[in-house]
């Protein structure tokens, strides 16, 4: 008997001895479950975590009053169908583990709260598992389902109904590849994209093309062996204004192509870069160093891949022929890259990933809708689709949600400000929002204020129902670009707008302390955008300019400011020290606000 087995039985005998309902035999190495530890009926709380055990005896189902069962990261297959025994359980631990199969008699554990999955080989779950109806964590990530990825953000009852419809449509072999793939282009203004994207489709310039304002999408198809796949095209207008709206629009599964020069500032290719991998959860990014005809050097590309791993690669390219290259053989050479990169399982997983026709249904019936001119829908429109109106409450939503995540429908299902309003053509939101932050009176007269009424003269009537503009700014406040004033009713302020010349204040003291972040990836002026809405409750008699605020929590004050000779953030507070230190503490996560 091994020395850490010999630890097992001693602390299996102090448990004995104490009467205790709680024992921790993690990280001991075990090859075997100790059967003394069945003699512990009174145990509510067993840890065998982190050990080798291959097996757990059908004998287990004698802990009745367990509560808490830890078995990760073990080298569990199977587990006993005596696991259905234990009806007391609220947290079942199993993540890395080796399970390919859960036994049914799982759904008799109906009291369970916690249950973890993660990182084993299971393909499917039992129908059993739609009883566990009081699961408040369920994770099931990284093991062999056939599922879209965006099933696991769901809560756990509505992933469970998920699943189990998905294998259904399996074993119905009904299940179809998605076989579409999001293309987002970004970068600066004036680089090209549009150009690029208009060559890309018909090989030639076939209209006039000025500056993009907002969004303009098309579609490519590509062959792929027994069924084309088609890129949906989007082309992001490159403004600095317009950069704070792309949030809405940037997501995972997609492929992003960055445009830019040669010998451009590291960060500017930062800012793109930057927002690819934390709104798009490290995509892919292709990066196309344009107009080569007019700059031939390239860019510091070794670095580059070092600080940004998912870029996939670069491609040179040109409209207009030059001594040193062919202009169509470049777009030739990017597309065929485009086309590598979507047609690359590994890199674009989604692409590939199956759906049940269901789902196929509705994505059809609200691209008929676009067709024809519909931007959105309530939700009583879409409770009342073909498909939908026959389900339950929460499959609509669930359903909905889904189709959010893959970038059918614009809609934000639980949040009841914004849930009437399922925006199918994503061009609406950007139009509107651009009206608003660019009209002349609120922009010039106003310097940032706005009262709801305004958007009556703002927004034409015909395409902005009176009753969609509350939608529009609930939804400028989701993503913080606006926020609504604290002692005037219908009244909102748009930080980006405010006047740029510091306001005068009494502001002087001998024991400030003093904070410097450095923003090296971001512009200061982006993140004060953001860190004046986060903090408006604050704002000291409404002393905030474009580039800084003046705060309060009552007993201490403090001035965050962007400086202009570098990117740097200023943070000053004054109070006595104890409270300006946990106000500072507040404060000094700006450089965590996520821009």
């Amino acid at each position: 008997m091994d020395e850490q087995y010999q630890e097992a039985l001693k602390r299996i005998q102090t448990a004995r001895q104490k009467n205790s309902w709680e024992l921790d035999l993690s990280h001991l190495q075990l090859t075997e479950f100790p059967k003394e530890i069945l003699e512990l009926t009174n145990l509510m709380w067993l840890d065998l975590g982190n050990n080798q055990l291959s097996t757990i005896p059908e004998a287990v189902g004698k802990l009745t009053n367990l509560e808490n069962l830890y078995l990760e990261n073990n080298q569990l297959s199977t587990l006993p169908e005596v696991i259905g025994k234990l009806t007391n359980l609220e947290t079942l631990s199993l993540e890395n583990n080796q399970l390919s199969t859960i036994p049914e008699a799982i759904g008799k554990l109906t009291n369970l709260e916690n249950l973890y999955l993660e990182n084993n080989q299971l393909s499917t779950i039992p129908e059993t598992t739609g009883k566990l109806t009081n699961l408040k964590n369920l994770e099931l990530e990284n093991n062999d389902f056939q599922i879209g990825a965006e099933i696991y953000d769901l809560p756990p009852r509505e992933q469970i109904k998920e699943i189990l419809k998905w294998q259904r449509a399996q074993q119905a072999g009904t299940l179809q590849s998605i076989h579409e793939a999001k293309v987002i282009f970004i970068g600066e203004s004036n680089y090209g994209k549009t150009h690029l994207i208009e060559l890309l489709r018909k090989g030639e310039i076939q209209r006039e093309i000025t500056t993009t304002h907002g969004i303009e999408r098309s579609q490519i198809t590509i062959p792929y062996q027994a069924k084309d796949i088609r890129l949906n095209i989007w082309d992001l207008g490159g403004q600095e204004f317009m950069r704070s709206t792309h949030q809405f629009f940037f997501s995972e599964r997609t492929l992003y192509v960055l445009v830019t020069l040669a010998r451009r500032e590291r960060n500017e290719l930062n800012h793109w870069l930057k927002l690819a991998n934390q709104l798009g959860n490290q995509a892919p990014v292709l990066v196309v160093i344009n107009k080569i005809d007019l700059d031939s050097h390239d860019l510091d590309r070794r670095s580059l891949q070092r600080d940004y791993p998912n870029i996939i690669g670069f491609v040179r390219t040109c409209i207009h022929d030059c001594q040193e290259c062919n202009a169509t053989e470049t777009l030739e050479l990017l597309k065929n890259r485009i086309i590598a990169t979507v047609s690359d399982q590994d890199i674009m997983p989604g692409v590939f990933e199956q759906r049940p026709p269901a789902w196929f249904t509705v994505k059809a019936e609200l691209e008929k809708l676009e067709t024809q001119g519909k931007d959105f829908i309530t939700y009583q429109e879409y409770e009342n689709l073909e498909f939908i109106k026959d389900l339950p409450e929460e499959e609509r939503k669930s359903n909905l949600k889904l189709l959010n995540m893959i970038g059918a429908v614009v809609s934000f299902v639980d949040d009841p400000r914004l849930i009437d309003t399922n925006v199918i053509n994503p061009q609406w939101i950007m139009d509107g929002v651009y009206a608003i932050i660019n009209d002349p009176k609120v922009k010039e007269e106003t310097k940032g204020q706005l009262h709801i009424d305004d958007l009556e003269r703002i927004l034409p009537i015909e395409k902005f129902p009176k009753g969609r503009h509350a939608y529009l700014l609930e939804l400028m406040k989701k993503f913080n670009l606006c926020y609504a004033a604290k002692d005037q009713r219908d009244i909102y302020f748009i930080p980006d707008l405010f006047e740029d010349i510091e306001p005068d204040f009494a502001w002087n003291g001998d024991e400030f302390m003093r904070f410097r972040y450095n923003y090296d990836d971001f512009p200061p002026d982006v993140f004060m955008t953001r860190f004046i809405v986060e903090m408006h409750q604050d704002i000291l008699e409404e002393k905030r300019w474009r580039s800084g605020v003046f705060i309060s929590n009552g007993s201490c004050r403090a001035k965050v400011h962007q400086t202009y000779r570098k990117n740097y953030i200023h943070v000053e507070v004054m109070g006595n020290k104890g409270e300006g230190r946990s106000y500072t503490n507040s404060t000094s996560n700006v450089d965590r606000v996520d821009i």
